[in-house]
């Protein structure tokens, strides 16, 4: 007998690293609050499309990089240190960051450049310091949703810190 126990609402957890409807849900959420907040601290909050369009993609993009966590994190955990894990729960935040930020861009009629390396930044920042907590509390079988809860706080700071450092890191581009 299993010791993961059936939440009524979502499937029972097919492996240590839990459920992937699970996952995928907080992740979602976690995705869309970044995808409106994070562009809202650098460029004021407004629904214009270049938002709305991080908001959903974000939303999108999250839900389907939660249902996959699960099974990554079952596969890496027995071939790849915990550093490399992280190295690669950060490198996927970038690029489903930068994803947001191009999309977004297109939609809104913007030069894509900035908004890349901004939205990449912060998915970088958001998933690198995301993943670990969620997974203990996953594994312990406790609740999620103060991991998630400090993410959509964090989201709003994660675009004017992206801001900085983007110009630490390249101030030729600003």
């Amino acid at each position: 007998m299993s010791t993961l126990v059936q939440s009524p609402r979502l499937p029972l957890a097919t492996s240590l690293t839990g459920s992937p409807l699970r996952w995928g849900r907080d992740l979602a959420i976690v995705g869309g609050m970044t995808g409106f907040a994070a562009p809202a601290g650098v460029y004021g909050l407004s629904l214009e499309p270049f938002t709305l369009t991080a908001l959903t993609t974000g939303l999108v993009c999250g839900m389907l990089l939660g249902i996959e966590m699960p099974a990554f994190l079952e596969s890496a955990r027995r071939r790849v240190s915990l550093t490399g894990i992280a190295v690669r729960c950060v490198a996927v935040g970038a690029a489903v960051g930068a994803f947001i930020g191009f999309v977004a861009a297109q939609a809104a009629g913007e030069i894509f450049l900035a908004p890349f390396v901004l939205a990449g930044i912060a998915g970088a920042l958001q998933l690198g310091w995301l993943w670990l907590p969620y997974t203990v509390l996953t594994v312990l079988e406790r609740p999620t949703w103060p991991v998630v809860l400090g993410a959509c706080v964090v989201a709003p700071l994660l675009g004017p810190v992206s801001l900085e450092l983007s110009r630490l890191a390249v101030g030729f581009l600003f």
